[in-house]
Protein backbone atom coordinates (compact mmCIF):
# COMPACT_ATOMS: atom_id res chain seq x y z
CA UNK A 1 0.00 0.00 0.00
CA UNK A 2 1.16 3.46 -0.66
CA UNK A 3 0.25 6.17 1.17
CA UNK A 4 -0.74 6.97 4.92
CA UNK A 5 -4.28 4.47 5.37
CA UNK A 6 -4.61 2.39 8.09
CA UNK A 7 -5.07 -0.96 6.56
CA UNK A 8 -7.58 -1.92 8.69
CA UNK A 9 -10.13 0.95 7.20
CA UNK A 10 -8.99 -1.28 4.16
CA UNK A 11 -10.26 -4.73 5.49
CA UNK A 12 -13.07 -3.09 6.97
CA UNK A 13 -14.14 -1.86 3.76
CA UNK A 14 -14.05 -5.24 2.09
CA UNK A 15 -16.03 -6.60 4.66
CA UNK A 16 -18.94 -4.18 4.39
CA UNK A 17 -19.39 -5.35 0.68
CA UNK A 18 -18.64 -8.96 1.25
CA UNK A 19 -21.93 -10.42 0.44
CA UNK A 20 -21.21 -8.31 -3.27
CA UNK A 21 -17.76 -10.08 -2.93
CA UNK A 22 -19.93 -13.57 -2.24
CA UNK A 23 -21.93 -12.95 -5.06
CA UNK A 24 -19.05 -12.70 -7.66
CA UNK A 25 -17.95 -16.49 -6.39
CA UNK A 26 -20.22 -19.52 -7.17
CA UNK A 27 -17.37 -21.86 -7.96
CA UNK A 28 -15.90 -25.41 -6.53
CA UNK A 29 -12.49 -23.80 -7.40
CA UNK A 30 -10.33 -21.99 -4.78
CA UNK A 31 -7.93 -19.52 -5.78
CA UNK A 32 -6.36 -15.54 -4.99
CA UNK A 33 -7.13 -12.87 -6.98
CA UNK A 34 -5.26 -9.54 -6.43
CA UNK A 35 -7.41 -5.97 -6.61
CA UNK A 36 -5.15 -2.98 -7.40
CA UNK A 37 -6.90 0.24 -6.83
CA UNK A 38 -6.35 3.82 -6.62
CA UNK A 39 -8.08 6.06 -3.98
CA UNK A 40 -8.39 9.82 -4.91
CA UNK A 41 -8.48 12.70 -2.65
CA UNK A 42 -12.36 12.46 -2.68
CA UNK A 43 -12.28 9.23 -1.40
CA UNK A 44 -13.87 7.57 -4.17
CA UNK A 45 -12.04 5.00 -6.19
CA UNK A 46 -10.57 6.07 -9.16
CA UNK A 47 -8.94 3.15 -10.89
CA UNK A 48 -9.17 -0.42 -10.17
CA UNK A 49 -7.26 -3.56 -11.77
CA UNK A 50 -8.01 -6.76 -10.57
CA UNK A 51 -6.53 -9.94 -11.63
CA UNK A 52 -6.50 -13.62 -10.80
CA UNK A 53 -7.47 -17.06 -11.39
CA UNK A 54 -11.06 -16.33 -13.06
CA UNK A 55 -11.48 -13.36 -15.47
CA UNK A 56 -15.44 -13.27 -14.59
CA UNK A 57 -14.45 -13.32 -10.85
CA UNK A 58 -12.14 -10.55 -11.43
CA UNK A 59 -14.12 -8.32 -13.56
CA UNK A 60 -17.12 -8.77 -10.57
CA UNK A 61 -14.77 -8.12 -7.75
CA UNK A 62 -13.38 -4.81 -9.84
CA UNK A 63 -17.09 -3.77 -10.43
CA UNK A 64 -17.53 -4.40 -6.47
CA UNK A 65 -14.06 -1.90 -6.07
CA UNK A 66 -14.81 0.37 -8.04
CA UNK A 67 -17.94 1.42 -5.43
CA UNK A 68 -16.14 1.53 -2.63
CA UNK A 69 -15.64 5.13 -0.87
CA UNK A 70 -12.86 5.68 1.75
CA UNK A 71 -12.58 9.01 4.42
CA UNK A 72 -11.11 11.80 2.12
CA UNK A 73 -7.43 12.16 2.29
CA UNK A 74 -4.59 12.02 -0.65
CA UNK A 75 -4.37 9.86 -3.44
CA UNK A 76 -3.52 6.37 -1.76
CA UNK A 77 -2.51 3.05 -4.19
CA UNK A 78 -3.52 0.07 -2.27
CA UNK A 79 -3.16 -3.64 -3.07
CA UNK A 80 -5.14 -6.28 -1.50
CA UNK A 81 -5.28 -9.91 -2.40
CA UNK A 82 -8.68 -12.33 -1.68
CA UNK A 83 -9.07 -15.88 -1.38
CA UNK A 84 -11.86 -17.35 -2.83
CA UNK A 85 -13.18 -20.41 -1.61
CA UNK A 86 -15.83 -23.15 -1.89
CA UNK A 87 -18.36 -23.27 0.82
CA UNK A 88 -18.33 -26.29 3.49
CA UNK A 89 -21.65 -28.09 3.52
CA UNK A 90 -23.49 -27.63 6.70
CA UNK A 91 -22.78 -30.19 9.72
CA UNK A 92 -19.37 -30.76 8.37
CA UNK A 93 -16.16 -29.52 10.41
Amino acid sequence: MLGDLDPTLVRHAFRDHAEDLRRCYRGTNSGQITAQFTIVPDGTVGKALVTGFDDAIAHCVCEVVAKMTFMPGATIVVTYPIVFRPAQPSGLP
